[in-house]
């Protein structure tokens, strides 16, 4: 994003992602079943049902697949929203798509992700995306859409595919077929990649590091640097 700003702007900006915590939560296989799913049995996609999130065409790219686990799609939209209204006609053609809607609970919400066999992540724009920094807090096995902000976010952590059907399918693929030792590992890795980049610590010192910068300014624009100016 800064990137954007420099380029199309002309201007400078001090960079601070969103950061993630779950100090207080652990993983509850109940809450899957309490869904009708099983642990590691089931693919899931979260975000609000606007376009520029690619739910509904990634739940048609999946339909498009011999896959047998259920794909379930978490959120909804404040408005008449047209991807809501094709997740829906995909769900009545498609027993494996379902929809549950928002789900409120924090804890909830990071058993379900956790315990997918696999975290789609298609948002097309938004920097560091709050719900692809949650999912890798919560350990999930993260399989995203190939933007510059996924790439930044993940690091490598994850497989990444285009909107195109023989790319999702290779990318779940990976995923789905992966050894479950190797698997667990790669969990690991995205949980510590949360823990260290994007760690509620880092990201609150940082923004009271910058109102101290603007208030000792007063009036002159002020940006300060922090240690995600540079994707590494």
């Amino acid at each position: 994003m800064a990137d954007v700003y420099r380029r199309d702007f002309g201007a400078a900006s001090t960079v601070i992602p969103y950061c993630v915590t779950t100090d207080s939560w652990t993983p509850d296989d109940a809450t899957p079943a309490g869904h009708g799913l099983e642990p590691g049995r089931y693919l899931l996609i979260a975000g609000r049902h606007n376009p520029e999130n690619n739910m509904d065409a990634i739940a048609e790219l999946y339909a498009a697949t011999d896959r047998d686990l259920p794909f379930v799609v978490l959120g909804t939209a404040n408005y008449d929203s047209p991807t809501t209204a094709n997740l829906t006609a995909l769900s009545r053609r498609d027993e494996r798509i379902r929809l549950l809607g928002h789900i409120g609970g924090r804890s909830e919400f990071f058993d379900l992700v956790h315990h997918a066999a696999t975290y789609i992540h298609g948002h097309s724009v938004g920097g560091t995306n709050p719900s692809l920094i949650e999912a890798m807090g919560s350990g999930a096995r993260i399989c995203a859409n190939d933007t510059p902000f996924c790439r930044e976010t993940l690091a490598g952590v994850a497989p990444y595919f285009s909107l195109d059907q023989p790319s999702f399918a290779a990318a779940i693929g990976s995923i789905l077929d992966d050894d479950p030792g190797h698997d667990a590992e790669v969990r690991a890795a995205t949980r510590a990649r949360a823990s260290d980049r994007f760690n509620v610590v880092d990201v609150v010192t940082a923004y009271r590091d910058l109102l101290h910068a603007a208030a000792a300014a007063r009036w002159r624009t002020t940006t300060i640097s922090t240690r995600w100016a540079q994707s590494t």
